[in-house]
């Protein structure tokens, strides 16, 4: 990592890796990387035949309290620029903090860019999410911390019901969603650290036939939900460590 190039470009076999330093400057001073070659980069690795497997991880600045004052110098949308240029990523992970209307426009607009993805994950900012389950048709696994009662429910909402994976952590809401009965092909679930979710299940939770892993560790329950039993024929794996 060079002090004069704050792009770190790491390659090791077939792994590649970009980080972005993050600084807080003037309005016009330059950016800590050269973007018109960031871009050509990224659409040779897009283009690629040889690269089967792209991900993309991104912070986002927060966007609410002390630092909202940076976000008129914040390089996000520089680097976005960049990064939406990889439309055949399979992986995103997306990063922000509390709730907030700044990473909640972002992510939105993020997820319209990419129609191959098959794996999120979404880790704070989220308080609302697409309702067009077209954009994210090809999605198996889900991950989704820090979002809100409210994002969560409009994230199920929004979901195509091919997902197989989804895992719903430090997310404080005190029942499941009904929509969670619409992932039919679900076999992993996992609902852990949940200070508020008691083992309120929906009716339609017995929709999950094809479900294996069952986690729903560390939450305040305090009696077995017998409608597990309903959803246990394929059941291989179940986690109740930490409950009440």
């Amino acid at each position: 990592e060079s002090p004069l190039d704050a792009t770190l470009v790491m390659v090791n076999g077939s792994n590649a890796m970009f980080h972005f330093t993050k600084i807080e400057g003037e309005p016009d001073e330059p950016l800590p990387f050269n973007k018109k070659r960031l871009k050509n980069i990224m659409k040779m690795i897009n283009g690629s035949k040889v690269i089967k497997n792209i991900s993309v991880r991104y912070a986002l600045d927060s966007g609410s309290g002390f630092s909202a004052q940076w976000l008129k110098n914040s390089i996000d949308k520089h680097v976005i620029e960049c990064i939406k240029v990889l439309k055949s990523a399979k992986s995103l992970h997306i990063f922000a903090h509390s709730p907030n209307q700044y990473a909640d426009e972002t992510i939105k607009k993020l997820l319209t860019e990419f129609n191959e993805l098959e794996e999120l994950m979404i880790y704070g900012g989220l308080k609302s999410f697409p309702e067009d389950e077209k954009l994210l048709s090809k999605l198996k696994v889900a991950y989704f911390e820090y979002i809100g009662a409210k994002g969560l429910e409009k994230a199920l909402r929004g979901l195509s019901p091919r997902l197989e994976l989804l895992a719903i952590n430090l997310i404080k809401f005190k029942k499941l969603p009904n929509e969670i009965g619409k992932f039919t092909n679900l076999t992993h679930l996992e609902i852990t650290y949940s200070d508020k979710f008691d083992g309120m299940f929906p009716d339609s939770f017995k929709n999950l036939k094809k479900l294996e892993y069952l986690d729903i560790s560390f939450n305040p329950i305090e009696t077995f939900p017998e409608i597990i039993y309903e959803v246990a024929q394929n059941l291989k794996y179940l986690s109740i460590e930490g409950c009440d």
